[in-house]
């Protein structure tokens, strides 16, 4: 399926390019490469080194990214856009709420784990992020405004 989308002059000129990739969007569009068989020649030993290397327990967070779909868009908090820490500590802050509305969106395709059933009642600590020596990016004051307002 292809998405063909134009621009305007206004709508380039509106346009911000991320200074650098969004680490947590790394994480996840990782996930789904992982679980795919696509782009073997290019993929597949990078696949097969990382499938046998992963922990089990960090295994259950292909659950929660499945490789086409739908995927939880608090895995993807615009936090993330000031740093790793940030965004972690975005998602661990992720309302009960909000986490159980769109793990629901997961049920409908039949991909909810058991483990994942409980994730919105689990007690949850604050992580301590480090540092960041990062002045905060436009992209992701941009990103953090857009999701006050409600996405």
């Amino acid at each position: 399926m292809s998405l063909r989308i134009h621009f305007t002059c206004d709508d380039l000129a509106r346009t911000i390019v991320a200074p650098e990739p969004d680490p947590l969007w790394e994480v996840l569009l990782s996930l789904h490469l992982l679980q795919s068989d696509d782009d073997q020649l290019l993929f597949g030993r990078w696949r097969r080194h990382v499938r046998r290397q992963l922990p089990a327990g960090d295994r259950r967070l292909l659950d929660l990214a499945p490789p086409d779909g739908y995927s939880p868009d608090f895995l993807t908090p615009s936090e993330s856009a000031d740093g790793f820490e940030q965004g972690l500590a975005a998602i661990v802050q992720t309302p009960t709420a909000r986490l159980a509305t769109e793990l629901s969106r997961l049920v409908g395709r039949g991909q909810l784990s058991a483990w994942m059933r409980h994730l919105p009642s689990r007690p949850r600590s604050t992580p301590h992020p480090q540092p960041n020596r990062r002045r905060t990016s436009p992209v992701g004051k941009c990103r953090r405004r857009r999701d006050r307002r409600g996405r």
